[in-house]
């Protein structure tokens, strides 16, 4: 009867374990993206496109972070390479510092970028077999960003 009761309580514990496991986000649950980053009254629109172009990493763990804060914790699929997710966030006004890890931390991009009324921001995953390392783009500008 003890030898029951012990199976059955380290079946509990393996059921709870992997319970925890699958509730957390594929970025190992620390990245909880926001939407809003910093305090303002008046706060600056940035529209953030995120994708994979990468054929070879399919999907692609991409985190971003403005100010070290998480507004991007996701997979990107790369589809037909003109696969962009936009996130609409909310940023205070002034120089901000962005951070993107792409693939667990095999890419990594770190820029300073100024922010007023309303912003346009993409970042990007590549890697070629042919042209490593992996890597990621950042670029932004006051227009709207045309995707061809």
């Amino acid at each position: 009867m003890a030898a029951r009761a012990t199976r059955l309580r380290r079946m509990l514990l393996v059921i709870l374990m992997l319970g925890a496991l699958m509730s957390c986000n594929s970025s190992g649950g620390g990245c909880k993206p926001v939407s809003s980053v910093g305090e303002s009254t008046d706060p600056a629109r940035l529209n953030l496109y995120v994708g994979n172009q990468s054929f070879e990493i399919d999907p692609v763990l991409i985190e971003v972070y403005i100010d070290d804060q998480p507004v991007v914790c996701q997979e990107f699929q790369v589809e037909d390479q003109h696969n962009w997710i936009l996130f609409e966030l909310q940023v205070a006004p002034g120089s901000h510092t962005l951070r993107a890890v792409g693939n667990n931390g095999a890419a990594e991009i770190e820029q300073l970028f100024d922010v007023n009324l309303e912003h346009w921001a993409v970042v990007d995953f590549w890697f070629y077999p042919d042209d490593p390392p992996q890597r990621l783009g950042f670029g932004i500008q006051d227009t709207p960003i045309v995707f061809l």
